[in-house]
């Protein structure tokens, strides 16, 4: 497969193209229209690192997957909490109860989870969350 192919094939621009392999996108227009050779090894080279690409974009959908599974677990965990406290008649103003503090600690749960770089970190959270979320089931 030549250069060209595979560009076409993973759907990119020559600008594109240049982006994630760093070679200039007009020594890849020399190679595609053929006025200049590329190494042999290049088009597995580039396949490779398209590849490689493609992974670590797909580490990143996975974190954020994750955070979104981690901040409805929060909200559910929230509502959780507002149904106890009517049940329970809490006021939901009065800082010095425990089940507040919980709940408090729930609502801060978003900008920690933003904060996250690793599913490790998020299931770290996530813990937190069910174990919050259990005192009032």
């Amino acid at each position: 497969m030549n250069i060209k192919e595979i560009r076409e094939r993973y759907g990119l621009t020559q600008n594109q193209l240049a982006n994630i392999t760093g070679i200039p996108a007009r020594t890849i227009g020399n190679w595609e229209t053929g006025s200049r050779q590329p190494a042999d090894y290049m088009p597995d080279l580039i396949q490779a690192m398209i590849e490689q690409k493609k992974e670590d974009n797909m580490g990143a959908f996975d974190l954020g997957l994750a955070k979104c599974r981690a901040r409805e677990h929060a909200e559910g965990a929230q509502a959780d909490y507002l149904v106890y406290f009517r049940k329970n008649n809490i006021d939901w103003n009065d800082e010095s109860n425990p089940y507040v503090q919980n709940f408090n600690e729930l609502w801060d749960m978003n900008p920690r989870i933003d904060k996250c770089r690793t599913e490790d970190d998020i299931n770290a959270i996530l813990d937190r969350i069910i174990a919050l979320r259990d005192l009032v089931k």
